[in-house]
């Protein structure tokens, strides 16, 4: 009788203990998969090949509200950090700089471990500001090319630089500089398009008058730059001057196939700022039809004149040699500079 006593005790407090756990008799413990940690993308950084280059090494906007694409060379643009000192005077998007107050301040680009710099400013709010402040700011140089390292000089060595005495005053400064390397010089003072299609004021070539398209295979040039229109504009329209750029090029073609063009902008002449000078507006018309012409032919285009002017419209007066439309040793300097960084471009395959 006890031991009966005794089990129904056990019994009892088992079912005691089962109903305060609420654990049901025959529960099993579910399996519980291991968990599986979610893929994770491992972030590649980019190759950032290529070459971070300006355009300038320092641009003064003439009023609030101009911009420009400063940003040239092989990098990809996606990945340059572009920062401006001072955003209440210069901003800056993808390249593109923006003057918003009166200042000046720096620009930087970074890609990658490239960095490069420039200064930027705004000389003032309004035109009629601007023509208030002094002659040596408004008739400075509105840019600055920069000097890239390590010109390629040999770019030059089958190059023809072909023109009027503008050309012929670098010549001479080449000569002693040496920037360019000594290319060929095809020069005549005084011509122009019509004087070189007309055959009446041909090239000067070894003491001798010659043809350009001859002079042109006689030095097995293949490369040529060429500035010429300045003294046309002088007593032709922009559209007759323009139409011979076409004859120009075809004839030069007959005697050298492989001749590659180089076209230049022609520059603006100098003159007081209070005289209006409606040559240097023909000169902004012809420039623009030149731009298309080389688009339509695929020939290069190398924008001169936008480093030759000031704020004015004319040409910068540090550039000046004689109150006409000559450039002096610095203004030639400069522009020797501007040919070198665009044959460097075009070595590294980037496009001006």
């Amino acid at each position: 009788m006890r031991r009966v006593v005794v089990l129904v005790c056990v019994c009892i407090l088992l079912i005691s203990v089962l109903r305060f756990q609420r654990i049901p008799a025959a529960y099993t413990a579910p399996i519980v998969e291991p968990e599986t940690a979610a893929p994770t993308e491992i972030e590649t950084q980019p190759v950032l090949e290529g070459e971070l280059l300006l355009s300038v090494a320092s641009i003064d906007f003439s009023v609030v509200g101009e911009s420009e694409d400063i940003c040239v060379g092989t990098a990809d643009r996606e990945y340059i950090l572009w920062e401006s000192a001072d955003e209440s005077v210069i901003t800056v998007d993808n390249g593109v700089l923006t003057a918003v107050g009166v200042g000046s301040t720096t620009v930087t680009a970074t890609y990658g471990d490239q960095t490069v710099q420039c200064t930027a400013g705004c000389l003032a709010e309004t035109e009629e500001e601007l023509y208030l402040l002094g002659e040596e700011v408004i008739r400075a140089p509105k840019r600055i090319p920069p000097v890239y390292e390590n010109p390629p000089l040999e770019f030059f060595d089958d190059a023809a630089l072909i023109g009027d005495s503008i050309t012929y005053i670098m010549c001479k400064y080449e000569m002693s500089e040496g920037i360019l390397g000594h290319p060929t010089f095809l020069t005549r003072s005084g011509t122009g398009l019509c004087g070189l299609l007309y055959r009446y004021s041909n090239i000067v070539y070894r003491g001798e008058e010659i043809f350009v398209e001859d002079a042109v295979a006689a030095t097995d040039s293949k490369k040529l730059f060429v500035m010429l229109g300045q003294n046309d504009l002088g007593w032709r329209s922009v559209e007759d001057t323009f139409a011979d750029w076409q004859v120009f090029v075809d004839r030069i073609r007959e005697k050298q196939p492989d001749a590659e063009f180089y076209i230049q902008s022609v520059i603006y002449e100098w003159n007081p700022t209070h005289i209006h000078n409606p040559r240097n507006d023909n000169i902004a018309i012809f420039n623009e039809k030149v731009i298309q012409f080389c688009k339509d032919n695929g020939h290069h285009y190398v924008d001169i004149q936008k480093y030759v002017e000031d704020h004015t419209g004319r040409m910068a007066s540090p550039y000046n040699l004689d109150d006409m439309l000559h450039l002096n040793l610095e203004g030639c300097v400069m522009w020797m500079h501007v040919l070198n960084n665009y044959a460097y471009l075009q070595t590294i395959g980037a496009n001006p």
